[in-house]
């Protein structure tokens, strides 16, 4: 909807979208760096991809939702968010972006 509306281009943001079945299979690409930033679940498959060091984390909650319902964190390549490059959603300028 923000891509459709201009909010990116108004905001200089240059955004690549890359669409996935589950959140789960974008794991992969983002800890090979083909993508940016996920959205997805976190679950089984995001912990055993941290727990095997690889270069994932949970960034930001991006959906507020009622009391006792789940929302979707923001996933981020670490070295994105320890450099500093990612510090908070809408920060990117640049972005390959992967929803479900």
């Amino acid at each position: 909807m923000a891509q459709e509306k201009g909010y990116f281009e108004e905001q200089s943001l240059n955004i690549e979208f890359e669409f996935f079945r589950t959140g789960d299979s974008m794991i992969a690409p983002l800890s090979l760096r083909q993508l940016d930033v996920g959205v997805g679940k976190t679950g089984p498959a995001l912990f055993n991809a941290i727990n095997m060091g690889l270069d994932v984390g949970v960034f930001a909650g991006l959906a507020q939702q009622m009391n006792g319902i789940g929302g979707a964190p923001l996933l981020v390549r670490t070295d994105l968010f320890e450099s500093g490059v990612v510090t908070a959603p809408g920060c990117c300028r640049y972005a390959i972006l992967s929803t479900t």
